[in-house]
């Protein structure tokens, strides 16, 4: 069986030939540990169960057939919902359900028409992201119930969402990457954490479950929590010199790289807290997301191709990627175009035909690098 270090805590096999783990202090009760070793879940689960708390268990209100309460708890219970989701989403969206419960449960479904959709999405406006993601998950919800069988037409069909910000998260600029690093030192978890989001490009909910287990001669190999139960793409991200040295820096946890003071591994949603708290004492308005579309923004204007970033960062379609290099195309086009402005000089070599690498040569390797001081 695997052996990870963590205090008190065990593993047997089941019958069935499942391992299972459980926490145990002394002679004390036995709680078993949710998800598998290395991930966020498992973790939260161990902490949780280390500081007493008991397992959430829910109780459910009872309602009536054909009431949206009964259809969300008949879609809770299908596996759609349980093997469909990966569990960033499926916490996500239990969350929505849940307020619907509270708020809605006892609505006929045959009264829920597009007017009351757009009526709900309507009384969520001053959150346009809140808004979107009550439509989304209803629209999730009645197709599902189409499929089904559970009801004949889906509410949510023509209901439009809000327009998006356009800007979204603030993508750092190299000056504030300075900043950042010259405020916290190498050999600090502040450091480090945002080393690791600038060399990696993670989502949060990657970075506070990576640790020594994922790495493999000089490779961080992982699948990321939001594709690990839908696409089940895998990533493979080098480890460069820069990062290499802060790591070895430290400090690091056992299980993660990045740890609270008291040792334990975060949340997504309590590293998100901690380090806008280490921006704001460097002075730089970025946060965790905003590190990620830097690194991807980076990597493209650094020649990366759309299959490139696609491997880094897991992206399924070429969509995501193509922001991204169709960015940094049109900064080198403005970038040439300002040659033919008066006063300006026309490299007539701008725009090569070839790299310098030659015409079958393959593209370079994108790396994530510092501006230069």
């Amino acid at each position: 069986m695997a052996d990870i270090a963590l205090k008190n805590l065990s593993c047997e096999r089941t019958r069935h030939g499942k391992t299972v783990w459980y926490y145990r202090a002394g002679k004390g009760k036995r709680t078993r540990i949710e998800g598998e070793p290395g991930t966020e879940k498992f973790m939260q689960s161990y902490w949780d169960a280390a500081n007493g708390k008991e397992p959430e268990k829910p109780g459910r209100k009872a309602y009536a057939a054909n009431t949206l309460g009964w259809l969300i708890g008949v879609y809770r219970a299908s596996s759609a919902f349980q093997n469909g989701l990966a569990e960033s989403t499926k916490r996500a969206r239990e969350n929505i359900l849940k307020r619907l419960e509270e708020e809605s449960g006892r609505h006929d479904l045959r009264k829920i028409t597009p007017k009351a959709i757009e009526a709900g999405r309507d009384r969520r406006k001053a959150k346009p992201e809140a808004a979107n993601s009550f439509v989304k998950t209803m629209r999730t919800l009645f197709a599902w119930a189409v499929k089904e069988k559970l009801v004949h037409q889906n509410p949510t069909t023509g209901v439009e969402l809000f327009s998006a910000s356009k800007r979204g998260f603030h993508t750092w600029t190299v000056e504030e990457i300075e900043r950042y690093q010259n405020h916290h030192k190498l050999g600090t978890r502040a450091r480090l954490a945002m080393d690791l989001l600038i060399f990696t490009g993670l989502r949060r909910s990657d970075l506070v479950g990576l640790g020594r287990q994922h790495v493999v001669g000089g490779y961080l190999f992982l699948r990321p929590v939001k594709t690990e139960e839908t696409s089940g793409v895998d990533v493979t991200i080098e480890i460069l010199p820069e990062l290499a040295k802060s790591i070895a820096a430290g400090p690091t946890g056992d299980m993660t790289f990045i740890v609270s003071d008291r040792g334990a591994p975060y949340t997504k949603e309590s590293f998100t807290n901690w380090f806008r708290k280490q921006c704001k004492a460097a002075g730089v308005p970025g946060s965790a997301h905003g590190l990620r579309k830097a690194a991807a923004t980076i990597c493209a204007e650094n020649g990366a191709s759309e299959e490139q970033l696609k491997a880094m960062f897991g992206w399924v379609s070429g969509k995501q990627a193509e922001v991204y290099t169709r960015a940094a195309s049109r900064k080198k086009m403005a970038k040439a175009a300002a040659a033919f402005m008066p006063g300006g000089e026309r490299d007539v070599n701008a725009f090569p035909r070839t790299s310098e690498q030659g015409a079958g040569a393959s593209p370079k390797k994108p790396m994530i690098s510092k501006g230069r001081k």
